[in-house]
């Protein structure tokens, strides 16, 4: 990773699950939480980590999660506000946060790649509030970066109701990194692989 990367993560899983059927903070593979997992995968980079969680999450989430909080000294930082979704999670978050950026990521995408988010910080541009990479002509807003300078708009767009991520694209600078700038990667996709359904679940099981 590059030593001049200077960033904190941010991992949301507060939200309820409900295509999954429960809560996304608590999967295992195998006899692993898959936070767990996640959380190992964004200590290769980050210099601090934070867990967003909702209310009901916060002491089951140490129960289940006790032994890595301790090891990587995550913290957990609980939604102001249930119910609003992922700019919620983000905007707690960033105002929690010590580092200007952070890397935020769902706590359900079990081969994030230190190459990818590698490429993606390097190949964005930091003037920007935003680094954000499109896959497929599609964006990936949770496995982008995010800069304390959009924290005041988030706030603004939660005000007004807004629950969805894009709906901050249109009023702060975003700079997009394209697919091509991972393609010397092998395998660069899987890191922008996450669990929705338990038919996801039980293919990530399998060996990799």
């Amino acid at each position: 990773m590059d030593c001049a990367m200077d960033v904190g993560a941010l991992i949301l899983a507060g939200g309820a699950g409900k295509r999954m059927g429960g809560d996304k903070l608590f999967l295992t593979i195998g006899s692993v939480p898959l936070a767990e997992r996640v959380i190992r995968s964004v200590s290769t980079f980050a210099g601090e980590i934070l867990l967003s969680v909702a209310s009901r999450q916060i002491v089951p989430a140490r129960d289940l999660l006790s032994g890595i909080i301790s090891l990587y000294g995550v913290r957990l930082v609980e939604d102001s506000t249930e119910g609003r979704g992922p700019l919620e999670g983000i905007a707690s978050g960033l105002a929690f946060s010590n580092f200007e950026w952070s890397f935020v990521c769902a706590c359900d995408m079990p081969f994030l790649s230190e190459a990818v988010v590698s490429t993606l910080w390097n190949k964005g541009d930091q003037r920007a509030s935003i680094i954000l990479p499109r896959m497929g002509g599609y964006f990936e807003p949770l496995h982008a970066f995010y800069s304390r300078r959009a924290l005041s708009t988030l706030l603004n767009l939660l005000d007004r109701g807004e629950r969805k991520i894009t709906a901050l694209f249109g009023e702060v600078p975003v700079s997009v990194v394209e697919e091509e700038a991972f393609a010397g990667l092998s395998g660069f996709r899987r890191s922008f692989c996450n669990i929705n359904v338990q038919n996801d679940l039980s293919m990530i099981r399998t060996p990799d």
